[in-house]
């Protein structure tokens, strides 16, 4: 397998299950079958235009995604975003008192 190939694999693993979904709710978000995501997670690589749906999907970068990047561009602001109302509200904690340094 192609170090690309095994980056995407792993990484479309690390997004899915960070998302929560197993390979076959990923699959039924994606209209596709489980066999396909199966075999994207071991080293298959999907269609292009299949990787951008994938990306929008799990909310993640396409570079990331395909190895091309190292860090997910504005993770943080994703983990803000779908934070529970308890994570929000530490968030602002957090942030007034560096505003007030």
């Amino acid at each position: 397998m192609s170090i690309q190939r095994e980056i995407f694999s792993k990484r479309l693993r690390e997004a899915r299950t960070k998302a929560g979904y197993s390979m076959r709710k990923l699959a039924e978000k994606l209209g596709t079958t489980y066999v396909s995501v199966c075999q994207w997670e071991n080293g298959v690589m999907p269609r292009d235009e299949t990787i951008d749906v994938i990306c929008f999907t799990l909310n993640v970068e396409k570079r990331w995604l395909l190895g091309l990047e190292n860090e997910k561009t504005e993770d943080w602001i994703c983990e803000i975003i779908h934070a529970t109302p308890e994570k929000k509200e530490a968030i602002k904690r957090i942030w007034e008192v560096i505003k007030n340094l």
